[in-house]
């Protein structure tokens, strides 16, 4: 919508007839899926831009009082040296919410990380989150 106006009239027998232009406009942002992610139960928010994931997201139901482990493997890629920070996200899941049936979401706690690319033995260090 940026660039366009919205226009407000009154309507006959309510008095002075009015107009007013005002200016409008919208946008979004998210953050970027990373790659260098994946889990054994799959991203199903992924599916959101690529739909054929959907085949590979397992979720794990966890029911109130009870734990569960989720491994995940980070392969990074980048010059040795490189210090990679991010933030991992355990997100619920529910399909069939009402009234329309449609799936939702939430996050339930983000994870910080940060470690430093090794060099060609693979060893990695692991820096604790700030």
């Amino acid at each position: 919508m940026d660039g366009q106006s919205l226009r407000v009239r009154a309507v006959p027998g309510s008095g002075a007839r009015t107009r007013r232009d005002w200016p409008s406009s919208a946008g979004a942002g998210s953050k970027a899926f990373d790659t260098s992610m994946a889990s054994v139960t799959g991203d199903l928010w992924l599916a959101a831009l690529d739909p054929s994931v959907l085949g590979e997201v397992t979720p794990v139901l966890v029911n109130p009082g009870q734990t569960a482990v989720i491994d995940v493997t980070i392969t990074p890629a980048g010059p040795a040296g490189t210090v990679v920070n991010g933030t991992l996200y355990v997100d619920s899941f529910t399909s069939a919410t009402p009234p329309y049936g449609q799936l939702s979401g939430d996050e339930l706690a983000a994870i910080p990380y940060s470690y430093t690319i090794g060099g060609s033995h693979g060893s990695g260090r692991h820096h604790p989150p700030r």
